[in-house]
């Protein structure tokens, strides 16, 4: 007998031990060990082995660094319960109860009002695409485990899995700007859990940013601050006498003219300073680089000898697009002084006679069309209907005076109102440009040539503004551009029968 009771105590005692670990997951070690040790071995087999699994509980050991072994998941401290998939954990994230849990314990983690908002609107959501599905292998730790400690949602700090196989989870990220926190949701139990934490991404690029912009300031200021003792330096120094060597200096402009292009050389300043040139052999480079051809007096030249006053007005024919230099090499009168190179630029831009356009537009078209009435016998009348509109037409934009240009065009409106009565159209513009910036005009054409019923002649005005243009010699344009249109076969009921829209014109030169 006393044998016995020294076995209890000593079983008893045991299970103290195991009731003072702190479990992760479901079922407490320490109950289930008090109900083994008081019930009968033939109970214990009676037992349904459904219910023993779902008191199997995460049977921990503090190790020497500080982290709680957990052995098994499941019980009555599980935050959620067993879930197989996510529909259930989306019923269970309906009970207000459950909720709580889930924000006690996040309170106690001190996690802050957004990271515990996103959080729980992620598993309300159980979006598949946000939880994805992994398995937690063994050996691996967790930051903090929720569990239920007394029915209340409470954590477990430095927790590994050290069980007979890993377990399946849901893993998801939160990045709160500061943090990116790595959370999984073990399926047995529900016990949400912080796997892992590191510095958020955004916070590394704006600290990066942070640091590249203080390094260009530096930068900047050690530029300024050399740029400025380089001032001081040469301001200490006295300026060198004027160079031996003759005077250049040169000008150069360039307008419409004739036939081409007239460019005005000026080289007047070669006449001045302590050596006056007494020759400048002038050479004119285009955009590619290659010297052009250029008209002087009637003759056409590569190279051009000048003597004072060094002015000369040459034609440039077939002149491209882009910018000019002219190079003149200076000759002094003084024979003992060296010669000397200056240069000028000038830019032409070469309006080419005929440009194609592209054009998409949206708006708007009401035009009066018949009706079929329901009535016996049916009566045909007219009714206006609006719509709107999507248009896009190519043409020509053909030069026809310096400031007036030609623009014949074809085109489509689909009518999204009634596709067949989409409108086939054709149509002349004349317009006045001001510059290469803008453009307001008018023009006749037929609309709808297509359907013999509704086919009629329109008058136009329409305007445009560009909005971009390219860089180099192809100046390739874009223009805003707005049109309304009038139905000559109906301008005695000009409110029922109009059209206007707006779009980009995409200009090729």
């Amino acid at each position: 007998m006393s044998s016995k009771m020294t076995r209890a105590v000593v079983r008893l005692a045991g299970i103290a031990v195991i009731a003072a670990l702190v479990n992760v997951g479901v079922a407490d070690a320490a109950r289930q060990a008090t109900a083994k040790a008081a019930a009968p071995k033939a109970e214990q087999a009676a037992k349904p082995k459904a219910a023993k699994r779902a008191e199997t509980a995460a049977t921990q050991a503090v190790s020497p660094d500080g982290f709680h072994n957990a052995t098994r998941l499941g019980g009555s401290r599980s935050l959620i319960g067993v879930m197989r998939d996510l529909k259930r954990l989306k019923l269970n994230m309906t009970r207000p109860k459950i909720r709580k849990d889930i924000q006690t314990v996040l309170d106690v983690a001190g996690m802050s009002p957004a990271v515990k908002d996103e959080l729980l609107n992620i598993l309300i959501a159980a979006d598949p695409s946000q939880l994805k599905d992994e398995t937690f292998p063994i050996g691996n730790t967790m930051l903090w485990m929720g569990l239920k400690n007394r029915g209340k949602g409470d954590i477990l700090r430095n927790v590994r899995w050290n069980g007979a196989k890993p377990f399946a989870v849901w893993a998801f990220d939160i990045d709160d700007g500061e943090t990116l926190y790595h959370f999984v949701l073990p399926k047995p139990c529900g016990n949400l859990a912080l796997a892992s934490s590191e510095r958020s991404p955004k916070a590394i690029a704006a600290e990066n940013a942070r640091k590249a912009e203080e390094a260009r300031r530096a930068e900047e200021a050690r530029k300024a601050e050399e740029a400025r003792k380089a001032e001081e330096a040469r301001k200490a120094v006295p300026p060198p006498p004027p160079p031996a060597s003759a005077s250049c200096g040169l000008t150069a402009s360039a307008v419409k003219a004739r036939g081409g292009w007239s460019v005005s050389i000026d080289g007047g300043q070669s006449q001045s300073g302590g050596s006056p040139a007494a020759k400048l052999v002038v050479q004119i480079l285009g955009p590619t680089g290659e010297p052009v051809s250029m008209e002087y007096q009637g003759k056409a030249a590569t190279e051009l000898s000048l003597a004072p006053p060094f002015q000369a007005t040459v034609l440039l024919r077939r002149a491209l697009s882009g910018s000019y230099t002219i190079k003149a090499a200076s000759t002094a009168t003084n024979p003992e002084a060296d010669k000397s190179n200056c240069e000028a630029t000038f830019t032409i831009i070469a309006e080419s006679n005929v440009n194609f356009f592209v054009e998409g537009d949206f708006g708007k078209e009401r035009r009066v069309r018949d009706v079929l009435s329901a009535t016996v016998p049916p009566v045909t009348f007219g009714y206006g209907f609006c719509a709107p509109l999507f248009g896009a037409k190519v043409g020509a934009d053909v030069r026809l005076a310096p400031d007036w240009r030609m623009a014949p065009s074809i085109g489509v409106a689909l009518n999204t109102r009634e596709a067949s009565q989409s409108s086939l159209f054709a149509e002349v513009e004349i317009n006045r440009w001001f510059g290469r910036k803008g453009f307001i005009g008018t023009g006749i054409g037929v609309w709808d040539f297509t359907h013999g019923d509704t086919v009629a002649p329109v008058w136009l005005l329409q305007g445009g503004r560009r909005v971009w243009k390219a860089s180099g010699p192809k100046e390739n344009e874009l223009h805003f551009v707005v049109t309304g249109r009038m139905f000559l076969n109906k301008m005695d009921d000009i409110a029922n029968n109009y059209q206007f829209w707006a779009g980009l014109r995409f200009i090729i030169r």
